[in-house]
């Protein structure tokens, strides 16, 4: 379907659908079978299964917009409104929730589709201008860890900027 321009088929995924009801699945395929190879069984239950695939997207869109939400809500009026982009944002919200985690930029890289220098440049400024990250080199790599403290350090970071 992806190859026919259906586009949206990249980002759902069906196998999970499949995986949480396989007795639906088998049946489909066993009533194609045993009525001369009819799949109008088969196809009804996959297109059932796509429409699954596609609430449960949206569902997954509705979330993360909510916490990218929550976290601009978190920020209204501080010092960094406006400058952390989507990408750092959902960073600092998945940081907020997992203390202590460890990002790399290859990690940002895949999960966001962007270019190694797009995915390091994110990383470097949360960890160089904002302090929001700590870097360290691993390696011949830097690695990125979310301070146990984020929400204190948010804090501050917040009263040196109105300092200034």
């Amino acid at each position: 379907m992806a190859s026919q321009g259906y586009w949206l088929m990249e980002f759902i995924s069906i196998s999970q659908i499949i995986k949480q009801a396989p007795a639906q699945y088998g049946r489909a395929y066993l009533y194609s079978e045993t009525d001369d190879n009819d799949l109008t069984y088969f196809i009804v239950h996959q297109l059932e299964v796509i429409r699954k695939a596609i609430t449960a997207l949206h569902q997954y869109l509705e979330k993360k917009t909510a916490e990218i939400f929550e976290i601009e809500q978190c920020l209204e009026g501080s010092a960094l409104q406006g400058k952390l982009n989507h990408r750092q944002l959902a960073i600092l919200r998945h940081a907020l929730d997992h203390p202590t985690t460890i990002y790399t930029i290859q990690q940002h890289q895949a999960a966001h589709k962007l270019s190694y220098q797009t995915a390091r440049t994110d990383l470097l400024k949360m960890a160089d201008e904002f302090h929001i990250l700590s870097k360290h080199k691993y390696g011949n790599a830097f690695v990125f860890l979310a301070p146990p403290d984020l929400g204190q350090k948010l804090t501050q970071l917040e009263a040196r900027y109105k300092a200034k």
